[in-house]
C-alpha cells in the first residue's frame, strides 16, 4: 500500500513538472505546488501538510499565495488524487460494453445534450465538464430527466462507463490538466486560468 502510494506521488510529479514545462506560460496552481515541492517533501508531508513545515512555507513564498490555502490544496491532492480508481473505472466502463442498449441510449444522450465542443469528463468518479464557448466548468454535473426511475444509477454508470472507454476518465486534477494540454481541448489555457490558477474564480491575482 505505502509502496504504491509513493510510486503514484511521483508519477504525478513527474508529470507535473513535465506539463508544467510543455504549457508555459500558461500556468496551474496545482503544478506549481507538485513541481516546487518534489516528490521527498510531499511525502513527507503526506497525508496531512502541517503549516509550520518549511517546505510548505517555501512553495507558499515563492507562488505568492497563503501557507494556509497551500495547506489545503495539498491536502485535498493526498485525499483525492491519491486514491486508486482503476477498478471503478474498469467497472463502470465493463458495465457500459455489457449493457448495448444502454449504453447506446447515454452516448445519444450525451451527443444531445452535450454537443461538442463541450467536453465531459470524469474526475474522482464525479461527472464534470468544460463549455469553451461559455468559458464555464461544471463539477457534479447531475443526470436529470432521463425517464429511467430507479434505473437512473444504471444511466449514469453507463454514462461514466463510456467516458472510461474514451480516456475521458482521471483519476486526478494533474491528469485532468495533462488531457486538456495534450488532447488539445478548445481553450484549455482559460479553463487553467479561470479554474486551476489565479483568475478570478479561484481569487486574487496571478502572480508574477
Amino acid at each position: 500500500m505505502v509502496e504504491r502510494l509513493e510510486r503514484r506521488l511521483t508519477e504525478l510529479v513527474r508529470l507535473a513538472d513535465r506539463l508544467a514545462h510543455d504549457a508555459r506560460p500558461a500556468r496551474a496552481r496545482r503544478l506549481e505546488y507538485l513541481r516546487l515541492a518534489g516528490v521527498d517533501a510531499l511525502w513527507r508531508m503526506h497525508p496531512v501538510p502541517q503549516l509550520h513545515d518549511p517546505a510548505l512555507r517555501r512553495v507558499a513564498d515563492a507562488v505568492g499565495d497563503s501557507p494556509e490555502l497551500v495547506q489545503h490544496d495539498l491536502a485535498e491532492f493526498f485525499r483525492l488524487d491519491l486514491t486508486d480508481y482503476a477498478e471503478d473505472y474498469a467497472a463502470d466502463r465493463r458495465f457500459f460494453e455489457s449493457h448495448a442498449q444502454l449504453g447506446r441510449e447515454a452516448v445519444e444522450f450525451l451527443d444531445r445534450m452535450f454537443p461538442a465542443p463541450e467536453v465531459l469528463y470524469v474526475l474522482h468518479r464525479v461527472l464534470c465538464g468544460w463549455h469553451p464557448e461559455t468559458m464555464n466548468a461544471s463539477e457534479g454535473i447531475i443526470i436529470e430527466g432521463t425517464d429511467y426511475g430507479h434505473e437512473d444509477d444504471r444511466f449514469c454508470r453507463a454514462i461514466d462507463g463510456f467516458l472510461v472507454s474514451r480516456g475521458l476518465a482521471f483519476g486526478s486534477e494533474v491528469e485532468v490538466l495533462a488531457a486538456s494540454f495534450y488532447d488539445g481541448w478548445p481553450s484549455w489555457d482559460e479553463f487553467w486560468d479561470r479554474y486551476h490558477g489565479w483568475g478570478e474564480h479561484c481569487g486574487g491575482e496571478s502572480p508574477g
